[in-house]
This record gives C-alpha cells, structure tokens and sequence, in this order.
C-alpha cells in the first residue's frame, strides 16, 4: 500500500474531509526538517497558519501585520495578536 492510498482510507475510515488535513499532501517532505528544534518550530507556525484559516483571515493579511506590529506590541497582550482574536491595524491614509 503506498502513502497515498493509507492517506485515504484512513480519511474514509474517519470522515475526515481533505480541507481537515491540508499538510497531508506534504507527507514525507515535512519529514526532515533539519533538526528536531526545526521541526518543533515549523509545527508552531503551521498550526498559527491553520488557526488563522480556521478564523476566515487572509493569511498574507495576518502574516504582514503581525511582523510589523509585534515588535512595538505590549509583552502582556500578545495573545491580543493570536488569529482567534486579531483585528487589523487600521490603515491609515
């Protein structure tokens, strides 16, 4: 049985729609990261991605004002910037 027919019984097996895993398509090329401390880092920022999805944001959006807007953000309201609860900065003209 290959990657991709285990991929998809055991979706079938479940219910579990393609959209409920989108990284599944990455398989093996998520595999070797480089490090176990990479690999702890980039399932961080895959699962800020996907809260951020889950939340109906524009990722581009959220990505870019967050990176300008956290250096100057208050330590104790960091959770303020988490995807559940972003808003966007108001642009000015």
């Amino acid at each position: 049985m290959t990657a991709g027919e285990a991929d998809r019984r055991t979706r079938r097996r479940f219910g579990w729609s393609i959209e409920f895993c989108p990284f599944a398509v990455g398989g093996k090329n998520w595999l070797f990261v480089g490090s176990p401390r990479k690999g702890r880092e980039a399932t961080k920022f895959f699962a800020i991605l996907e809260s951020c999805r889950r939340s109906s944001h524009n990722t581009f959006e959220y990505v870019s004002d967050i990176l300008v807007r956290i250096g100057q953000h208050p330590v104790n309201q960091l959770d303020q910037l988490l995807p559940d609860r972003w808003q966007p900065a108001p642009r000015t003209a």
